[in-house]
């Protein structure tokens, strides 16, 4: 008897590992961008499983569990709309899934919510090109390094481009102020112009130079893959719907993986690294 206690302990405390860590995987790619649909797809499981889990790892993370408390437990008052209090209220009543559950089918209030992800806004690959800082601005200076135009004609360039645009409003898409740093041709520190992001980017696309080909072209992949999204004709495995480039959606999916490595089952391991591997596959095709 001791041997078959001691064999069910061991499968429930197995259980409880691999259901928080599946709960915290979901909730980690959820924070970093990827949509729930993703996740479903990423995670091989339905929408209710997904919500669940990430309700699960929202309302009990790392620190805040305990072992002796059956994972059924965690998952039944998870639904309610103040778990840790409800986790009180059965450990003093002794009610276990069961008793929570048949509770909870009484109750007539909201539910615990999904949670909303806790998201770091990322800069498309045109931003980072433009430096584009994380209040959304740039510079003159940095966008006519990125055009790759000559140094000395970084004055006429400005007064053409910004002072004399009939589309710029000063103090709304650019701002004017002096750099301090050393004048690489002699004399008064010049003058630089703060930038907002959809201004140099408008800047970027009508420059004669390869690099604003660059631009161009970039902005007419982004509309085409855009259109082939809305007509269905393109699957968006991509979190934020492409934000992530499909080599970077890999690696927050391999990456994730190796997190939980230690506690996630076998078989959800490798669903993680297959649908890495398909992602990168379509990255190298296209």
């Amino acid at each position: 008897m001791r041997i078959v206690k001691n064999c069910e302990y061991k499968l429930a405390e197995k259980r409880w590992e691999d259901t928080f860590a599946v709960a915290d995987t979901c909730l980690a790619l959820y924070n970093e961008g990827m949509t729930i649909e993703d996740i479903i797809i990423v995670m091989n499981k339905n929408l209710a499983d997904i919500e669940a889990s990430l309700k699960l790892a929202q309302a009990f993370p790392p620190g805040q569990r305990i072992k002796n408390v059956p994972i059924t437990v965690y998952q039944a008052v998870s639904k309610y709309p103040n778990p840790q209090i409800m986790l009180e209220k059965a450990w003093g009543k002794n009610w276990y899934a069961p008793e929570l559950n048949k509770d909870f089918r009484k109750f007539r209030g909201e539910g615990f919510p999904v949670p909303v992800p806790v998201r770091i806004e990322r800069q498309t690959p045109i931003e980072i090109a433009l430096g584009v800082d994380g209040e959304g601005m740039t510079t003159a200076k940095k966008l006519h390094c990125f055009l790759e135009l000559r140094l000395g004609d970084y004055s006429r360039w400005v007064r053409k481009n910004i002072e004399e645009n009939i589309y710029a409003e000063p103090n709304i898409d650019y701002w004017v102020f002096r750099t301090d740093a050393e004048n690489l041709l002699g004399g008064r520190p010049t003058r630089d112009y703060k930038l907002t992001a959809t201004f140099a980017k408008k800047l970027a696309m009508s420059s004669q130079t390869p690099k604003g080909e660059e631009a161009r072209k970039y902005f007419i992949r982004v509309e085409q893959n855009a259109k082939a999204i809305a007509n269905g004709s393109l699957d968006c495995m991509l979190p934020q719907c492409g934000a992530m480039s499909p080599d970077e959606a890999a690696k927050l999916i391999l990456e994730t993986a190796a997190q939980f490595k230690n506690n996630l089952p076998k078989a959800c391991i490798e669903r993680m690294v297959k649908t890495a591997l398909e992602i990168k596959g379509v990255a190298q095709v296209n």
